[in-house]
C-alpha cells in the first residue's frame, strides 16, 4: 500500500469517527514526554476519501499532539482507493505487530475484519496473517466483547471478570449485567464465586419478582460493600452469606438454631464450636484455648456435654 506524507491540519480531520481504534490505553503521558522531547517518529495514518479524512492508526499519537498544542503534524495518508478491508487490515497491523492485544482489543479487530468482510474464510486467513488467534470458534467468542457496557469490559481488562463470566453478563440486560461486573470488578471474587453469587441473586430476583440489581442494590448488601473495617474476602463471605440465606431461608433458620443451642449450652469463653460455613459439607469446627489446667478440665466438661446433647446430635449425625 502506497502512502503519500504530508502535513495535515488538525481542524480537517473528523475526529468523531473512531471506527478503526484499537488500542485500549488511554494513558498518554509517557507518549507525551517523548513527543515533547524528540517529536514524532511515527506519523499516524489517515484516509482520504475526498470528502473525509478519517484516522486509521496513530489516535494516541494525535491527542498527544493537541495536548501540546500542535496545530498539525506529519501524516501518512491513503489513498480514496483502499479498501475498508486493507484500512481494517492496516489498522490492525499498526498494533498486533508492536505487541499482543488485549481481548476488547481483539474483539474490536475482528469486528473491524468481520464488518469489512463478509467470507469468514477470508477473514480467517486475515486474522492469521495479522498476528491474531484465527480458530474460528474463539474469534466468534471474542467479537462481541467490544460491544458490551463499558462496566464488563473494564472488569475484562483488569482481568477481574472472566472471560466466561463476561459472556454471561453479556446475555443479560445491560444495566443488570452492568451492575454485577461493577460488583464483581469491586470485589474480585474467583470464577467460581462470582458464578455462584450472580446464580443467587438471579434465583433470588425470579422469585420475588425484582431485577438482579435491585438484589444487589438491596441494603444489606449495601452494607456490606461499603463497610471499611472488611477486606474484600470478608466481603465475598458476608455477601454469599446474605444471599444464601435469603434465597434458602431454612438454612438461615437452621443456622439460628444451632447458635441458640450452643448458647444454652454455656460452653464457657475458651470454647467455641462453629458448623460449617453455609451448613455446607460436613466439618464442624470445635477450638478450645486454656493456659491452666482447671481450664482444660472445664474445656473437657464443656466437650462432654456437646457430646450428650440431642440437639447437638440432631445437627451432627
Amino acid at each position: 500500500m502506497n502512502f503519500r506524507i504530508e502535513p495535515v491540519r488538525f481542524s480537517t480531520i473528523d475526529f468523531e469517527n473512531r471506527a478503526f481504534q484499537i488500542t485500549t490505553d488511554q494513558k498518554i503521558s509517557a507518549l507525551q514526554r517523548s513527543v515533547r522531547e524528540i517529536g514524532l517518529i511515527t506519523p499516524p495514518i489517515l484516509f482520504d476519501s475526498g470528502t473525509d479524512r478519517i484516522i486509521i492508526s496513530g489516535f494516541r499519537r494525535i491527542q498527544v499532539c493537541r495536548s501540546l498544542d500542535w496545530l498539525e503534524t506529519e501524516f501518512r495518508i491513503l489513498p480514496s482507493a483502499a479498501t475498508p478491508f486493507r484500512l481494517a487490515q492496516i489498522a490492525i497491523a499498526e498494533n498486533s505487530f508492536q505487541r499482543e492485544l488485549n481481548l476488547i482489543e481483539l474483539s474490536r479487530a475482528y469486528g473491524l475484519l468481520h464488518e469489512a468482510e463478509k467470507d469468514a474464510a477470508a477473514v480467517q486467513r486475515a486474522a492469521s496473517a495479522l498476528n491474531l488467534p484465527s480458530t474460528p470458534a474463539f474469534m466468534e467468542k471474542v467479537r462481541p466483547l467490544a460491544r458490551l457496557p463499558e462496566a464488563i469490559q473494564k472488569g475484562i481488562l483488569s482481568e477481574t471478570v472472566p472471560l466466561p463470566m463476561a459472556l454471561e453478563l453479556a446475555e443479560m440486560e445491560a444495566e443488570e449485567g452492568t451492575r454485577a461486573a461493577e460488583l464483581f470488578t469491586a470485589l474480585h471474587p474467583s470464577l467460581n464465586k462470582q458464578r455462584e453469587i450472580l446464580g443467587l441473586a438471579k434465583e433470588i430476583a425470579a422469585r420475588e419478582d425484582l431485577s438482579v440489581r435491585e438484589v444487589f442494590q438491596a441494603p444489606p448488601v449495601q452494607k456490606v460493600l461499603s463497610n471499611a473495617d472488611l477486606d474484600r474476602n470478608q466481603k465475598i463471605f458476608r455477601l454469599r452469606r446474605h444471599l444464601k440465606h435469603r434465597r434458602f431461608p431454612n438454612l438461615s433458620r437452621a443456622e439460628d438454631r444451632f447458635q441458640e443451642v450452643v448458647k444454652t449450652m454455656k460452653l464457657g469463653p475458651g470454647i467455641q464450636l462453629h458448623p460449617p460455613p453455609f451448613f455446607e459439607g460436613s466439618g464442624y469446627h470445635l477450638s478450645l484455648r486454656f493456659s491452666r489446667l482447671s481450664e482444660l478440665e472445664a474445656g473437657r466438661e464443656a466437650i462432654d456435654r456437646i457430646l450428650q446433647s440431642p440437639e447437638i446430635r440432631h445437627f451432627i449425625s
